[in-house]
């Protein structure tokens, strides 16, 4: 597929463009009847995104989503295999007019071995890899291979020091219940993509992530949370397979803020504040916040 442009919904506005999308399926989607794809290369994708007024270029598209009639039964586990995936060139400009902000993300190059569930193995060409450009800054991940090995093993290294979280924020997908007014996270992260013999391919992440100087406020202006840091020690999380261990969880300085009204109702504001001293403090509120 080539020249590809979807359009803002009154279609004044490109959303989301690409030069060409190639994909490679395998015969085998067909014996597994299950999407197998060979190789997937996306270049020079570029999304706009844009925030007026609390609604985002793309809210009419979550409106549809959300109004989407749900299923009673628990979905099951997706299956699928995709290997080689890349994407190149890629773009993606954030506009952000309630705050006066933009965010640029420049140069995304993006390479993955797989993204798999099933226990079809492929050839592998592909090496991890991640860099961007975030508003003039460099992102890169490095990433080392041992194709010779057993398991056929690369590991892409994700590594980043006081990367300001509050600017992405306003861009979730859902609504959050609290305003993030500092954050910063520091990752030291390994990626490994692995393909052992007679077994389903395997994405592990393990490592070191934290975040610092936190403060969350209720979307009134009154302090929720304040954090010293917060560190995890990640042992080994499998999102393929939905397997998650914590090696170890350590936070300093915690500060929560609980509000209660004059009728002992908790409208998201008011005054049980618990620190890391061991200390609570109560305050009644004397009014009733709308």
């Amino acid at each position: 597929m080539t020249g590809f442009n979807l359009r803002e919904a009154d279609g004044d506005r490109p959303f989301v463009t690409f030069d060409e999308l190639y994909v490679r399926a395998s015969y085998s989607s067909l014996l597994r009847l299950a999407p197998v794809i060979d190789a997937v290369r996306l270049t020079r994708p570029h999304a706009r995104i844009m925030r007026t007024a609390g609604r985002f270029n793309f809210s009419d598209i979550q409106d549809r989503l959300a109004a989407a009639p749900k299923s009673e039964e628990p979905p099951k586990p997706a299956r699928f295999a995709v290997y080689n995936i890349e994407v190149l060139h890629g773009r993606v400009d954030a506009d952000d007019r309630v705050v006066a902000k933009r965010i640029e993300l420049a140069d995304i190059d993006l390479g993955l071995p797989f993204l798999s569930s099933l226990e079809s193995h492929r050839t592998v060409f592909v090496e991890p890899r991640f860099s961007a450009n975030v508003n003039g800054a460099r992102i890169e991940a490095k990433a080392k291979s041992t194709p010779f090995s057993d398991t056929r093993e690369s590991v892409l290294h994700l590594d980043l020091h006081d990367f300001d979280l509050t600017p992405w924020v306003v861009y979730s997908p859902v609504q959050l219940p609290f305003r993030l007014a500092s954050a910063k996270l520091d990752l030291g992260l390994d990626v490994t993509f692995a393909q052992p013999p007679g077994k389903a391919p395997s994405i592990v992440v393990a490592g070191r992530t934290e975040l610092k100087a936190v403060a969350a406020d209720f979307l009134t202006g009154q302090p929720l949370l304040r954090l010293a840091s917060a560190a995890a020690e990640i042992a080994a999380i499998e999102p393929l397979a939905g397997r998650y261990e914590l090696a170890k969880v350590r936070v300093v300085s915690p500060e929560v803020w609980v509000w209660r009204d004059k009728d002992g109702e908790f409208p998201h504001h008011g005054g049980v504040s618990l620190s890391s001293n061991g200390k609570a403090e109560f305050r009644q509120s004397q009014r009733q916040w709308q």
